[in-house]
């Protein structure tokens, strides 16, 4: 079987309710970006911007931009447009393919991804929880004697992550680390793996994610993660011809998240690729009983049909 290479819908690293700081990544594709002149189409993006409790951000700023991230607002592409008071935001006249969108508001960590428009079908919302910059940070310092010292090193690392100096943030990170109680640690250490995964260091993201395991072995959102991760390791392996290695890494995503779609829709593939049909049937199954309406769902399908 001809090997295709994978395009990757990177689900959000982080929970809005569990995170220190999250930079939320949404919908993700590889396609290669269209130039800046050729922008305009005809479809179309809408969104919900939320809190971390799920009520509307009204006035965050959504810019958007060709191709891959991070966004350039000096490039050509539609005029930034901001929510309205339900925390909604929608823009027509979009070429197809992959559009980096940045969404900001001050207060808040700010958004940074990338979606795929397709003009021929409806445009599903794109629901982002923004994160408070420094609530979670508080509630974390505030049950430590140094709880101040600590905050003032989140809130320094939640400002270098921001800016995009990862290696920056994660030595304020690791301060934090220092003054704060061990049970705080897991929270510290998810955002330490964003930092290593901004940097693509997904083996040096995966360990600190598996130290917060350590110390806490049922932190659903370190598991959610590591599995992402994983899923990424298996993309790279598989566009490197790799696909046996390639399949082991969706199946650790799914060991730490059996609720993942990508993983068992890639690892269907690989299984595929290896004429392991059998398995690979039982993926594509457990991917439409998970998500039915998921966006390759037709091909998946067509699949099964085959197998």
């Amino acid at each position: 079987m001809v090997l295709k290479m994978l395009r990757r819908r990177r689900l959000p690293l982080a929970a809005p309710s569990a995170v220190i700081v999250a930079i939320a990544a949404f919908v993700l594709s590889l396609a290669a970006p269209g130039t800046a002149q050729e922008w305009k189409g005809k479809g179309r993006l809408q969104g919900d911007v939320l809190d971390a409790e799920g009520k509307p951000v009204a006035g965050a700023k959504v810019t958007l931009r060709p191709g891959a991230p991070p966004v350039d607002p000096a490039a050509g592409g539609p005029a930034p447009i901001t929510t309205d008071k339900r925390g909604k935001w929608a823009i027509l006249g979009l070429d197809n393919g992959p559009w980096a969108v940045l969404i900001e508001k001050e207060g808040f960590v700010r958004s940074e991804g990338q979606v795929q428009v397709n003009e021929y079908a409806p445009a599903k919302p794109i629901r982002i929880a923004l994160n408070p910059a420094a609530q979670e940070t508080r509630q974390a310092a505030a049950a430590n004697a140094a709880g101040e010292e600590a905050l003032a090193a989140l809130e320094a690392g939640n400002a270098k992550l921001q800016a995009g100096q990862f290696a920056e943030a994660r030595a304020e990170y690791e301060k934090a680390m220092a003054t704060l109680e061990p049970a705080n640690h897991p929270a510290v250490l998810r955002g330490i793996a964003r930092t290593y995964y901004q940097e693509k260091k997904l083996d040096q993201a995966i360990a600190s994610l598996q130290k917060a395991l350590e110390l806490k072995p049922d932190d659903a959102e370190s598991r959610k993660l590591v599995a992402n991760i994983y899923v990424d390791k298996g993309i790279e392996a598989y566009n490197a011809t790799q696909v046996p290695e390639a399949a082991q890494q969706f199946s650790l995503a799914i060991e730490n998240d059996g609720t993942l779609a990508d993983a068992y829709y890639y690892r269907g593939l690989a299984l595929m690729a290896q004429t392991k049909n059998a398995e690979a049937k039982a993926d594509f199954q457990k991917l439409l009983e998970l998500d039915p309406n998921y966006p390759q769902a037709a091909d998946v399908r067509e699949f099964l049909q085959s197998l």
